[in-house]
């Protein structure tokens, strides 16, 4: 089966099998050979400006190996089990080494590729084999492993009959860049993409600098309207503006939604004020109530050295996926925000983690006419309609109706 731990202590026995570090028999046996000089963790010896930054809904969290990596390389929990950089020319190389027999012999490919651990995929039945998921689509057999970390996001698929390969990497796990990699496999296989409001409309920069700008809502928040490149976008990171920019589906009263804002609120707050134990009876626990506190301790930790001192938890809105009903929330520092996934599962218990919802940072304005836009969430395929006049900006997202007023005028770039 899959496992992190697994691949871990996989790496000491190979350190300990060699006699030297895991990243150089990697380097030495199969990077090298395959003419990949910017792939590993501490030997090709970036320069700072070679590693791209990492951005979350509040902005940047710094280069990925800062993230990872102490002054003593890698840290033990990632090593063997991911954390390795590259770049998408080197993993193409790899795709070019695996189609032949430089680096590993005939048997060996196909020991890598049998499959071996079922389990349910996006389109179907799937297995791991070693290090990869193998599953078959309209397009033949597909070979596909992705990593992640709640920032950054990369995704590898090999279609073998069909010598295609995709590779896919994103430093901002918050942006929809994630669902055209969704649809580029629909495409091929003959399916519709999804659909998605187009513009109406082409406005002038004449016409769209008056509109940029600071709007007041009635409770006193902002919204910042910015002009980049042309487009109109709204930078929105708080509970209430992303709440009233997303247009969830009107749920239906069940056993699930009764009081179910107090209820998930409830629970976050004693996990972050490291109370856990006293609500441990409202969790869908994977592990024991000690690992749980455990993780929620670090990720807290991490969270508070970033944004300060926690303030509060809001629920932006839910949904329901199978048999769960999904809710997401942002949770408020005195610094930032961050947003969690809560999935609650029909005997009423919580599983709290990172959302497969992606909230952006910033909402395109998509123009229907001077006067009316529409912003569409790519992951709900639901649109909020916006009306930009001399009142100011009027957010029309399903019965709710709110003005935001307008306080000076903004920039563009």
């Amino acid at each position: 089966s899959y496992s992190n731990a697994g691949y871990q202590l996989l790496a000491a026995i190979i350190e300990n099998a060699s006699g030297t570090s895991f990243e150089n028999y990697l380097n030495k046996n199969l990077w090298t050979p395959a003419g990949m000089f910017f792939t590993g963790n501490q030997l090709p010896k970036w320069d700072k400006k070679d590693l791209v930054g990492s951005y979350d809904i509040s902005g940047n969290t710094d280069t990925e190996k800062q993230n990872l990596w102490g002054e003593w390389g890698v840290s033990l929990w990632n090593l063997g089990a991911g954390g390795i950089l590259s770049t998408l020319n080197d993993l193409y190389k790899w795709h070019e080494a695996l189609n032949s027999n430089k680096i590993l012999s005939p048997e060996s490919k196909e020991k890598l590729f049998t499959p071996y651990a079922p389990f349910k995929a996006g389109i179907g039945k799937a297995h791991y084999t070693y290090g990869w998921a193998i599953q078959q689509t309209p397009l033949g057999t597909l070979i596909e492993h992705n990593g992640g970390n709640g920032y950054n996001y990369t995704d590898f698929y090999r279609y073998i009959d069909k010598d295609l390969v995709m590779i896919y990497f994103t430093n901002e796990r918050q942006t929809y860049s994630l669902r055209t990699l969704d649809s580029i496999p629909s495409a091929l296989y003959g399916k519709p993409l999804p659909a998605f409001p187009k513009p109406q409309v082409t406005l002038t920069l004449a016409e769209l600098k008056p509109l940029a700008g600071v709007y007041e809502l009635p409770s006193g928040k902002k919204l910042n309207l910015q002009l980049i490149n042309n487009v109109l976008s709204i930078h929105a990171i708080e509970s209430e503006t992303s709440r009233l920019l997303t247009n969830f589906p009107e749920l239906q009263a069940s056993n699930l939604t009764n009081n179910l804002e107090s209820r998930i609120e409830n629970v976050l707050d004693k996990i972050a004020k490291d109370s856990i134990k006293q609500i441990q009876k409202y969790i869908d626990l994977e592990g024991t109530i000690e690992q749980e506190k455990a993780y929620w301790d670090r990720t807290f930790s991490s969270w508070r050295q970033r944004f300060g001192t926690f303030k509060e938890v809001k629920i932006i809105g839910s949904r329901y996926l199978k048999n769960f009903l999904v809710s997401y929330a942002i949770l408020e520092f005195e610094k930032g925000t961050t947003i969690v996934e809560i999935r609650q599962n029909e005997q009423k218990k919580f599983f709290v983690g990172h959302p497969s919802l992606l909230l952006p940072r910033y909402y395109r304005l998509i123009p229907q006419s001077k006067t009316e836009f529409l912003i569409h969430n790519h992951s709900l395929q639901t649109s909020t309609k916006i009306i930009l006049n001399d009142e100011g900006m009027i957010i029309q997202n399903g019965k709710e109706i709110v003005l935001a007023k307008k306080t000076n005028s903004g920039t563009s770039r």
